[in-house]
């Protein structure tokens, strides 16, 4: 039986709602697609490219330390509950 091509936004969020988690993930990647990204937005991931390349100049030159994710995610919360950036 086909489906019909009268569903709302809703009715498609409740469908997408029971998918697991990875085939939403895949989902929201599938729509990512479809959406030219404005020029800004290649800009940025080029922004973000250099720098991940920087840091890992400085990590392979001894210049950097890591910090565990546990606490990186610990420091951001305290700096999120305090305000502070």
């Amino acid at each position: 039986m086909p489906e019909s091509t009268d569903k709302t936004a809703e009715d498609i969020y409740a469908e997408v709602a029971r998918l697991s988690p990875a085939e939403r993930d895949k989902l929201v990647a599938m729509l990512n697609q479809d959406y030219p990204q404005p020029e800004s937005a290649a800009k940025i991931n080029k922004v973000w490219a250099d720098e991940l390349r920087r840091r890992v100049e400085l990590l392979r030159a001894g210049q950097m330390a890591t910090v565990p994710a546990d606490e990186a995610i610990e420091r951001a919360r305290a700096r999120l509950a305090t305000g502070r950036k």
